[in-house]
């Protein structure tokens, strides 16, 4: 496929997961900073412990996967954009290297 449509959308699934780590990065501070001395954990709200696992989680989650998608959308731009031949197996490139990282 060609034209513009097809980097942008390769290009916003990076700003997505970038922005993910974002949100879990200020998450839990904030939940953290927010509770009141005094309070014990065990009596959190449901809703702000929930919040805040599925934050970890996801930050666990998006930390582990980010870098290698990060990096096959980079190898998948610049093949589009800049004529390199990391993904191509016409010139003789790895074809394991896409099964791998997509």
């Amino acid at each position: 496929m060609a034209g513009a449509f097809v980097d942008l959308a390769i290009f916003s699934l990076d700003l997505e997961g970038l922005s993910s780590i974002l949100e879990a990065v200020n998450i839990i501070p904030k939940t953290i900073n927010t509770k009141p001395k005094t309070i014990k954990p065990d009596l959190i709200p449901q809703f702000v412990r929930s919040v805040a696992i599925k934050t970890l989680l996801l930050l666990s989650v998006i930390v582990i996967v980010f870098p290698i998608l990060a990096g096959a959308f980079t190898i998948l731009l610049t093949d589009r954009n800049l004529s390199t031949s990391f993904l191509e197996p016409a010139v003789r490139a790895d074809p394991i290297l896409y099964q791998h990282l997509f």
